[in-house]
């Protein structure tokens, strides 16, 4: 299947736990034309490319919930959002706390409005020549695959490493693909990836030494909670939707508006099938999402495994410094001296 967004397929492999909450202050409503109407404004959002985990954005477009709150929302991608949003092509980007908390420190006046917290649980997946997890940690020199530092499966590959006292050492791949094929060819002796890739190279002989996942037999995941109790990092990485600080003050009509809509979107999501999920992806991205490119069924196979199941999680202080600590696990820049508060008082008061 086609990899649908390495950075946002990583960050919830099933077990999400997602929730949109605005954090920035009440305005005095959004503005009004002669007539005494509500205008409609029109906000552009980068993100760095089309996703299952932008799912509530092409529900909220489709259904109206945008257009409810008298906004044109429209959807551009690049590689470096960052710069997209600072050179004012898009009032708005979609992006990673590391990736934006970087930009923070290289003054560029980043500020959060809404926060998408994620807890990933990705999969080991090992070449057919290691038949257990014993065999693993008994080798005294082996390969792990694994993508580039400050993304979560980077991540887990370091902190599962140290957890398990491997003696191996950390391969970055050139993409994901690349890591997978690896684990087939013996390139890698195991590689940490997301759960999908499991039954589709199982034929080629790849095996799961650890999964986060339950399959029913019908094919539908849950969690499985002694993965999540022995081998799950401590909490999630954290994803936001920020903007120029110049931006968000004068506009807090825009990040209210967002915040009502995406947050019915969410609701309806619940309510809504995989299939009718699919459907509405490929007709919003067919470029993405359209059957040429994702067979139907394997895009609610991803969706299955992304997205569901969800659970509610209220954010809070004692999350952001526990999900900042998780950093600490694979090595990723250690913001002021250490103290996590830097990451809260940075996004949410600022």
């Amino acid at each position: 299947m086609k990899m649908l967004s390495q950075r946002r397929i990583f960050a919830g492999i099933a077990g999400v736990v997602v929730l949109v909450v605005l954090v920035s202050a009440c305005s005095s409503g959004a503005s009004t034309n002669t007539a005494g109407t509500q205008t409609t404004q029109t906000v552009t959002i980068v993100a760095d490319t089309p996703s299952i985990f932008l799912t509530d954005f092409y529900i909220a477009q489709q259904k109206g919930l945008f257009a409810k709150q008298h906004l044109d929302v429209k959807l551009t991608y690049a590689q470096n959002p960052e710069a997209v949003n600072v050179s004012g092509r898009a009032q708005l980007m979609y992006e990673t706390v590391l990736s934006a908390l970087q930009a923070i420190q290289q003054g560029l006046g980043l500020k959060a409005t809404m926060t998408v917290q994620v807890n990933t649980l990705p999969i080991l997946l090992a070449n057919k020549s290691v038949s257990s997890l014993a065999q693993l940690e008994s080798m005294s020199n082996c390969r792990i695959g694994t993508t580039a530092p400050g993304n979560t499966v980077y991540g887990y590959a370091a902190y599962w490493i140290k957890l398990l006292k491997l003696k191996c050492s950390l391969a970055i791949a050139a993409s994901v693909p690349t890591m997978v094929t690896g684990a087939v060819s013996g390139a890698y002796q195991a590689v940490v990836t997301t759960p999908q890739y499991g039954p589709q190279t199982a034929s080629q002989g790849t095996h799961v030494l650890l999964n986060p996942l339950n399959i029913a037999s019908d094919g539908t995941p849950s969690v499985n909670q002694g993965f999540v109790s022995k081998y799950a990092l401590p909490k999630a990485i954290t994803t936001a939707i920020w903007g120029q600080s110049a931006y968000i003050s004068k506009n807090q009509d825009v990040v209210n508006g967002l915040a009502a809509a995406l947050a019915a979107a969410q609701q309806t999501r619940k309510t809504m099938s995989f299939d009718q999920l699919a459907d509405l992806l490929a007709k919003a991205d067919p470029g993405e999402f359209g059957a040429s490119v994702d067979p139907h069924a394997s895009l609610v196979r991803s969706l299955q495994y992304g997205i569901a199941p969800v659970v509610e999680e209220p954010i809070a202080h004692s999350l952001w410094t526990s999900s900042l600590k998780s950093y600490t696990y694979y090595g990723a820049q250690n913001y002021s001296a250490g103290n996590p508060l830097f990451a809260f008082s940075k996004v949410v008061s600022n």
